[in-house]
Formats: C-alpha cells, sequence, structure tokens
C-alpha cells in the first residue's frame, strides 16, 4: 500500500510542480513582493528534486523507509518528467474523447 501512497504523491507533486503553473505564480509573487527577480527556487520548482525529498520524507514519517522503497523513490524522482508527460497524455486523450462526442452530438 505505501508504494501507491508513494507514487500518488509523486503525480501530485509533479502536477503542482509542473503542470499547474503554481510554483511559477508564487515565484512570480515573491519576485513582486522583493522587487527582485526570482531565478530559480530548488527544489521547490524542480519536480524531480520535490518527489526525491516529499517521498524521503513521507517514507520516514509512516516509517517505511527501506532500501526498496528508497529505490522506488529513486525510480520515480527519475521518471519525474515521464509522469508529467503521461498527465498531459491523459488529459489530451480525454479532450479528444469529449471532442469527437461533442461532434456526433
Amino acid at each position: 500500500m505505501e508504494y501507491l501512497n508513494i507514487l500518488l504523491l509523486a503525480t501530485i507533486i509533479v502536477f503542482v510542480v509542473d503542470i499547474s503553473g503554481a510554483v511559477e505564480v508564487f515565484k512570480e509573487k515573491l519576485g513582486k513582493m522583493l522587487r527582485i527577480k526570482v531565478g530559480s527556487l530548488r527544489p521547490f520548482d524542480c519536480s524531480l528534486c520535490m518527489v526525491w525529498w516529499s517521498c524521503l520524507i513521507y517514507a520516514l514519517c509512516v516509517g517505511c523507509f527501506t532500501i526498496p522503497i528508497l529505490a522506488y523513490i529513486s525510480l520515480l524522482s527519475l521518471l519525474a518528467l515521464r509522469i508529467a508527460d503521461v498527465l498531459r497524455l491523459i488529459s489530451d486523450v480525454i479532450g479528444a474523447v469529449i471532442e469527437r462526442i461533442s461532434k456526433r452530438l
């Protein structure tokens, strides 16, 4: 069950960091507050970094930290950009299906 929870956590993180634009909005608002141009805010604008650290902290907090879990977190971190691609693909497929259905109606 922890493997599924870690996968879901990684997916949520990738969505927030790479797809939603929340990090970019945060950086823009921070830059306006500080009156500077905000560049990189690692690890917050890096989905690989965020998946790694967040899932690692999760595994430690729930007491499931093992070598296999660490390897799984490493793999998910490595695949963070591919997870974003899969999320975009799912969105595109659903959009295409809806468009096809609406054309038939």
